[in-house]
């Protein structure tokens, strides 16, 4: 096994002091009055020879591992893979890097998982939370660490946050249909007070109210694909005067499709909209409308913040409150006469 090369043997080849070598490998030449003609000469040498200083011992040198951690619930779901993916972009071209990990929403997990990036010195951390995790992110924001919160927040969390615009988003979407001459708009959500979720159900219910029609809403008690499709079956069966359907995520949208799939009858001149767009529904038939998040907007105004809050002088600033806008992606199922979804 090839021996790694230490600081030691870099100041032994170049007949310099050890910490005249960690000063410039660790970016601190200018500030310890270290010659450029000094500087120079170790930095050629070491990318001469290909030399990877320790991220972990240079954490605990500087302070600083120049590594941030991304926690989500399930980060293989598009949403968050693409936003982690832009991020992760949007790092390296700071000279950072990005650790991600799935916390399952489970609060033992997401501790471990905390304890264990704190160890590693990481320099902050992007978090897409839930109401479950709300004791460790209330003990994490009191850090010394900064913490950005995307995707939702916890209103009783004074903490930086990027988020969706979710009330316009659905009061448009809603506004799409009725526009389109939709009078009977089913609603399917999720029974949570998630914010984001709460949002988007009020959007949709102002612009019904602002129409002078009645709300036709499902929130499901999400537990299972199963469950989910008979509850959605149920709801379109049982209000046989549905136009269309606007499913609040884009996994109950799935499940939709599912259930039309199973009884095609149900789907019948039905109208669909789906919040947070994804490659399958522009593959359907026929093609499904849907409001699209912007991944790159959001990664670009989390990474802004968090890079903003490394700055010390920062710290005094308030909790900074970004909320992003979303596109409606208008296709074949909230046309005047859509096909059958199935």
């Amino acid at each position: 096994m090839t021996k790694k090369t230490t600081i030691k043997d870099i100041a032994n080849e170049l007949n310099l002091s050890i910490t005249t070598v960690s000063f410039v490998i660790n970016g601190l030449a200018e500030e310890k009055n270290i010659s450029k003609i000094t500087a120079k000469k170790i930095l050629d040498h070491v990318k001469k020879i290909g030399y990877q200083p320790n991220a972990f011992a240079k954490g605990l040198r500087t302070g600083k591992s120049k590594i941030i951690a991304f926690l989500a619930d399930n980060i293989s779901q598009p949403f968050y893979a693409q936003v982690a993916n832009y991020i992760e972009q949007i790092a390296a071209n700071n000279d950072y890097k990005i650790i991600c990990a799935s916390t399952s929403d489970d609060i033992k997990k997401t501790k471990e998982l905390i304890d264990s990036f704190n160890e590693r010195h990481i320099d902050g951390f992007i978090i897409a939370p839930s109401l479950n995790l709300k004791p460790i992110i209330a003990d994490l924001v009191t850090g010394k660490v900064p913490v950005v919160l995307f995707d939702s927040y916890i209103s009783s969390i004074d903490c930086d946050h990027v988020i969706t615009d979710n009330f316009n988003s659905t009061y448009n979407g809603t506004k799409h249909l009725l526009n389109n001459g939709k009078k009977n708009i089913g609603f399917i959500t999720i029974n949570t007070t998630e914010i984001q979720m709460e949002h988007r159900l009020t959007g949709y219910l102002k612009a019904i109210e602002d129409a002078k029609l009645k709300p036709l809403t499902l929130e499901i008690d999400y537990s299972t694909t199963e469950h989910s499709i008979k509850q959605i079956t149920e709801f379109i069966t049982t209000n046989k005067n549905l136009d269309a359907v606007f499913f609040a995520a884009n996994y109950l949208c799935l499940d939709g499709l599912r259930a039309f799939k199973i009884k095609p009858s149900i789907s019948k001149n039905l109208a669909m909209l789906c919040f947070d767009d994804f490659d399958v529904l522009s593959f359907s038939s026929p093609t499904i409308s849907a409001i699209a998040q912007s991944p790159e907007k959001i990664a670009d105004e989390i990474i802004r913040t968090l890079l903003f809050r490394l700055k010390e002088k920062s710290a005094k600033i308030k909790p900074m409150h970004t909320v992003i806008p979303t596109e409606l992606h208008v296709r074949e199922s909230t046309l005047t006469n859509p096909t059958n979804l199935i």
